[in-house]
């Protein structure tokens, strides 16, 4: 799949959020980050941006002190808690700094919240990243103790230069104009726009063919 092959692995890599890569930029030379709320549209780069946060500033530790919790399926306090706690209350490993992400935290319990509000206040060496869909459903307790930011729709130049440097590299034929095309129905999602240009560079556009080379796998 393009969307991970091409998925970026630093900061300058990432197309757009230039305000937001700056102020990350700052923090990292620091050594050490707040806690992050990342809100906004699907296929923008939340979820990548905290990843990219964590390898850089974590450098070769980031494997054993970067913990992903998938709010979507882990909804519960007693869910969370144990990861939580064994964070907070344990050394970290090769560093000194700890870092737990919660993706799609919109799907957060509001138990989970509040035990997280908790958590929030007391940690010394973890810091928490959220990123979800809707700001809506996390509580303002959380949102106060977070830096949070917004993530828009992608411009279109930002998805048409990266489209066009991945048919370089992968040296398929597709126009300009059928680039655009793409950015332009993509929403302001990468990652749609990225699908979008593998399913043409198979199929020329043509669903049908599309349909027939996955049936046959």
């Amino acid at each position: 799949m393009w969307t991970e092959t091409y998925r970026p692995k630093h900061l300058e890599e990432v197309a757009g959020h230039e305000k937001l890569k700056s102020v990350i930029q700052k923090y990292i030379k620091t050594g050490d980050i707040p806690h992050f709320l990342f809100y906004g549209m699907q296929g923008t780069g939340k979820t990548l941006l905290a990843e990219i946060i964590g390898q850089e500033l974590l450098g070769e530790s980031y494997e054993m002190n970067f913990i992903t919790c998938d709010a979507s399926n882990d909804r519960s306090v007693g869910k969370i808690r144990p990861t939580v706690m064994n964070a907070i209350r344990n050394a970290t490993i090769n560093g000194y700094l700890r870092i737990i992400l919660f993706d799609e935290a919109d799907g957060l319990m509001t138990d989970a919240q509040d035990f997280l509000r908790g958590a929030i206040n007391n940690c010394n060496n973890t810091r928490f990243i959220f990123t979800c869909n809707d700001i809506t459903q996390i509580k303002e307790p959380i949102q106060d103790r977070c830096m949070c930011f917004q993530f828009r729709g992608l411009k279109k130049d930002n998805i048409v230069k990266r489209l066009v440097f991945i048919r370089d590299n992968e040296r398929v034929k597709i126009e300009l104009s059928e680039i655009e095309r793409i950015a332009k129905e993509s929403g302001g999602s990468m990652r749609k726009a990225i699908t979008e240009l593998e399913k043409v560079s198979m199929t020329g556009n043509d669903e049908e063919t599309l349909l027939r080379r996955y049936m046959k796998k």
